[in-house]
């Protein structure tokens, strides 16, 4: 092929396909391309000046054509009837076929030309259309009457439509036929003065269909249907209109009736008479056919004066198309045509009872043509029989609620209600409800192989639920008040047993709807029902009776094999454990409300764990929270008198005991939860018998009482090897010895009488004591929590606290210190003798609340108040000094023992306890000697004491108490140069002079003396 004549490579390809992605660009210049540019946009130019021009064309050679000849026919009618008044009958006859004829002849001329064929044909339906208004008006319209034959003027308008169709149907085109026979019928429009006049309408209708039937136009036919009824219905409102809202008899009443009706079966005959059209042309007949039968009911309606006659037109009209309907051919041929038939026949023979029968007399007549309905379409085969039926029976289902149970609703609603049973209609309803739980559930599985799949496959539901509907509003009417939620249970249980049975999911839905419905109901009316029913109140008989269905409901409701079974199952007996709890708190005293529920949940632990039933456990639980809640807000208060004891007594022990009856029976596999509910149990009972003591006993006597139950608690915890036990029983410890400080330390006795603070606090103490004892020595395996709490050491620690308190108010305030110097000194001789470093820690402490005591109070008070001589710091001070000393033995082979340890303390004192019972006591000693000595003797007992403790060092061998003696001399000296030469007396100042001077030689000569010594002890 020539250079010259290949195509360009680079063409654009059309706008559908996308373009490439761009190429890379080149790192260096590209050759220079032979192809022609790209031109993307103009591309798509073409076809949208394609599509743009093809509208216009349309515009231009189809629609503006037809609207032409419309206008063009009507203007000529108009033309005719108005304008030319003065113009003979005659004449205005002969220049209607004159022009019609002129138009009719310019359409034949113009078809003939290729390019203005649809030009042609429109113009000529036009003018056939004009000839036959000319025709039609040659008698029914008064100013161009010629004849005054009716007969003469309906063979002309035969000849004129047989040769309009004739002519029109040359063409082969359904357009030019719709033109002229739309100009036909809208002539005869505008020219109706009676009845008769629309003669014209019922043979262009008969014409229609002849070309329908023919040339299968079915499109036509819509035309027509429309046509001719819309003719009908303009004449009428000329009629109708003027009479207002009150329709009354006219002439021609008979006559337009049976023109409607022959409309109707002209139409109706064509569309039985079709041959087998297609799926396209069957959906456009159908819709003509229902056309039809609209647009008669409806005229017949607008122009009906006999109401009364609505029930016969409507039920002989739905036989008759009911009846057309099973015409073989139509059957086996035309299932659509079949199918559209036969439910407008029965719908119009279901719409027709309403105008003669009402209330329950319709229901019970549909409920029987429904079930005829469907039983036929089961026996038959045929579908839509079943169709109907179900729909029916909805339709039934629906006035009976929105009707019958209205009317019983508005009787029990009223200002004056009447609550009289209605059992004639409850039967009504329960006879439905059975009906449609047998077509359900038996029809549909004896009869399995005739249902089919799409919507078939929900009429079981459909019918079930609307069964169940009935059922409960059935039951509403025939037990109303307190006694409705009692029917519902007993249905709820039906339907769940059946469901069971069946595996039937819409029954057991139906079951769990009618739960909700009772627990709403008796919420709302059940609770205030206190009329009594054989000696018993409604309110206890009709909610224990629904509880104890619900609960055998949830046994069938488990056995459902559906999804969430036992989830719903467990829903069921939740009901009935909130229905008995709320029936408890309305039926017993409030005091007693709390009792029934702890018992309650006492018994759903037991009936749960022999029946592996997990949720009456939890619902327990919420029942104990309940009666502890309860417990606290109402039976604390309770101090009526019942038997001698208390009302408060008397529940929050039962509470409580059933509180600890509850926790053994929880289920160990219940969930992870398990031990801390088990233990919650313990823990609300416990609390709950404290507080009772609280209450109960007196002030001074709680924190015994707590200690005692707490070493209740304790043993029976060690014993049963329960750490939540002994964790309460820590707990009450705590709490008593919390309350000693503001209420027992404070009790005044009577003179004569035993302290109550002794046999109130000192059994707090031992208690104590043991606990403290018993953890530390028990097998290592017994105390897990024991030793993660160091719960030996912090009751050896509130131990001690106790007593000290109790020494601190029981004993003279001056000899407090030397109480705790007492208690000091047996706290280093139990740690010596036991080995055990809690007591040295304990006694180390201690030693400093004796000298803190013995600054801030023994020193303190002779300022404000003269001691007796009992009182006197020197005896008082000097006994707890005295004892303190007393246990430096002790705290020297406490020092040993502490030494020989592999793992020192970390606590410094305790690795020196003999440092802290030697300081504690020189200190207060060094204070006593200055507070209690004569001003010029106080450097010379300071001087004795730093000899004495020097002595002792030296005994002893210990360098710090040696240093200690140094420096109490040093501050002699000191106190000697600054204070004493300047302040004291001739016989003191010398006095002192000479004895410090002679105790300073005699420590230099024992320095002298053993000063190898004193380097060894370095």
């Amino acid at each position: 092929m020539p250079a010259a004549t290949k195509p360009p490579a680079a063409v654009p390809l059309p706008s559908s396909s996308p373009p490439p992605p761009p190429a890379p660009r080149p790192s260096v210049a590209p050759a220079p391309s032979t192809a022609p540019p790209r031109t993307p946009q103009p591309a798509a130019a073409p076809k949208r000046t394609r599509r743009s021009f093809d509208i216009e064309q349309a515009l231009g050679t189809n629609w503006l054509s037809k609207l032409g000849i419309i206008i063009l026919v009507f203007g000529v009618v108009f033309w005719l009837g108005t304008q030319l008044p003065k113009l003979s009958p005659l004449g205005k006859v002969m220049v209607g076929y004159a022009v019609g004829g002129a138009i009719l002849g310019a359409g034949i001329f113009l078809e003939k030309r290729m390019e203005f064929t649809l030009l042609g044909r429109t113009a000529a339906g036009g003018g056939w259309a004009l000839l036959y208004f000319v025709t039609y008006a040659m008698h029914h319209v008064a100013a161009a009457r010629v004849i005054d034959s009716q007969a003469v003027d309906l063979t002309l308008l035969f000849i004129v439509a047989a040769a309009m169709v004739a002519h029109t149907l040359t063409y082969d085109s359904q357009t030019a036929t719709s033109i002229a026979f739309l100009l036909g019928f809208a002539t005869v429009t505008f020219s109706r003065d009676t009845v008769y006049s629309l003669a014209a309408s019922a043979v262009l209708a008969a014409a229609l269909v002849v070309i329908v039937l023919w040339r299968r136009w079915y499109e036509l036919e819509v035309f027509g249907v429309l046509a001719s009824y819309l003719n009908h219905y303009l004449w009428l409102r000329t009629i109708i209109e003027p009479m207002g809202g009150h329709h009354r008899a006219f002439p021609e009443f008979n006559a337009s009736t049976m023109l409607l009706f022959f409309y109707w079966a002209v139409f109706r005959v064509s569309y039985v008479l079709r041959r087998e059209p297609r799926e396209a042309e069957e959906n456009v007949s159908s819709v003509s056919a229902l056309l039809n039968i609209g647009l008669l009911l409806g005229l017949l309606r607008y122009q009906s004066v006999h109401p009364e006659l609505a029930f016969w037109a409507l039920l002989g009209l739905g036989a008759a198309e009911l009846a057309i309907g099973q015409i073989p051919r139509l059957r086996v041929r035309r299932r659509a045509a079949f199918l559209t038939l036969t439910t407008v026949g029965i719908s119009l023979l279901v719409a027709a009872f309403p105008f003669r029968y009402s209330g329950s007399n319709l229901s019970v007549l549909w409920l029987v043509e429904a079930e005829a309905l469907f039983i036929v379409g089961v026996m038959s085969r045929e579908a839509v029989f079943r169709h109907f039926g179900v729909l029916t029976a909805a339709i039934t289902a629906g006035h009976m609620l929105a009707v019958d149970a209205w009317r019983v609703i508005e009787e029990r609603t009223a200002p004056l209600p009447k609550s009289d049973p209605a059992y004639q209609l409850a039967l009504l309803f329960a006879s439905a409800a059975l009906v449609f739980y047998l077509n359900a559930h038996f029809i549909f599985r004896k009869w399995d192989e005739v249902f089919g799949a799409g919507l078939e496959e929900f009429y079981p539901s459909i019918l079930s639920y609307c069964a169940g509907v009935l059922a409960f509003t059935g039951a509403w009417l025939a037990f109303p008040g307190v006694w409705t939620p009692v029917a519902w249970a007993v249905l709820v249980l039906v339907l769940v047993v059946a469901g069971s049975l069946l595996h039937e999911t819409a029954l057991s839905i139906q079951a769990d709807a009618g739960l909700v419905f009772a627990v709403v109901w008796i919420f709302g009316n059940n609770l205030d029902a206190t009329t009594k029913f054989h000696a018993l109140t409604a309110r206890l008989v009709s909610i224990a009776t629904a509880s104890i269905l619900f609960y055998i409901a949830a046994h069938w409701r488990s056995r459902t094999e559906i999804e969430l079974s036992a989830i719903f199952s467990a829903g069921y007996t939740w009901v009935g454990t909130v229905l008995l709890a709320v029936l408890a708190w309305k039926e017993l005293p409030i005091h007693w409300v709390t009792v029934a529920w702890a018992g309650f949940a006492l018994v759903l632990l037991l009936i749960g764990r022999f029946r592996l039933r997990a949720e009456l456990a939890w619902q327990a639980h919420c029942l104990a929270i309940a009666a502890l809640f309860g417990t606290m807000a109402w039976d604390f208060d309770a101090t009526t008198a019942f038997h001698g004891l208390t009302l408060r007594l008397i529940a929050v022990s039962a509470v409580a005991a059933l509180f600890y009856l509850c926790a053994p029976w929880i289920s160990r596999d219940e969930s992870p939860a398990v031990g801390y509910i088990r233990d919650a149990y313990s823990w609300a009972a416990s609390g709950l018998v404290i507080t009772l003591m609280w209450y109960e006993l007196r002030p001074a006597s709680v924190a015994l009482g707590w200690t005692i139950f707490a070493m209740l608690l304790f043993e029976l915890g060690w014993v049963r090897g329960s750490a939540s036990l002994r964790l309460q029983a820590y707990t009450a410890l705590l709490a008593a010895f919390l309350r000693i400080f503001y209420v027992n330390l404070n009790a005044e006795s009577l003179p004569g009488e035993l302290s109550t603070r002794l046999y109130t606090v000192l059994p707090l103490g031992a208690a104590l004591y043991y606990v403290a004892w018993r953890t530390a020595h028990s097998p290592e395996s017994d105390q897990p929590l024991e030793r993660q709490f160091y719960a030996s050491r912090w009751h050896n620690y509130l131990g001690v606290i106790t007593v000290a308190a109790l020494v601190r108010f029981e004993v003279s305030p001056d000899w407090v210190a030397a109480g705790w110097a007492a208690m000091v000194l047996v706290l280093f001789v139990i740690a010596w003798r036991f080995g055990r470093s809690v007591f040295l820690h304990q006694g180390l402490l201690l030693s400093f609340a004796v000298m803190f005591r013995t600054l801030f109070y023994n020193f303190e008070l002779p300022k404000y108040y003269p001691p007796g001589f009992w009182q006197w710091p020197t005896l008082t001070v000097g006994a707890a000094t005295a004892l303190l000393l007393l246990g430096l033995p002790f705290a020297f082979r406490i020092r040993e023992t502490e030494r020989a340890k592999p793992t020192p303390t970390r606590f410094a004192p305790a690795r020196r306890p003999e440092q802290v019972l030697f300081f504690v006591p020189v200190g207060i000693l060094t204070a006593l000697l200055a507070i209690e000595m004569r001003k010029g003797l106080i450097t010379l007992s300071w001087g004795v004491e730093g000899v004495l403790v020097f002595l002792i060092a030296l005994a002893i061998g210990e360098r710090s108490f040696r240093l200690t003696g140094l420096g109490l001399l040093l501050l002699c000296v000191g106190k000697l140069v600054v204070v004493d030469v300047w302040t004291l007396e001739s016989s003191d100042r010398y006095l002192t002079f000479i004895v410090l001077g002679a105790v300073l030689l005699l420590v230099s000569f024992l320095y002298t003396r053993y000063q190898e010594r004193l380097l060894r002890y370095l």
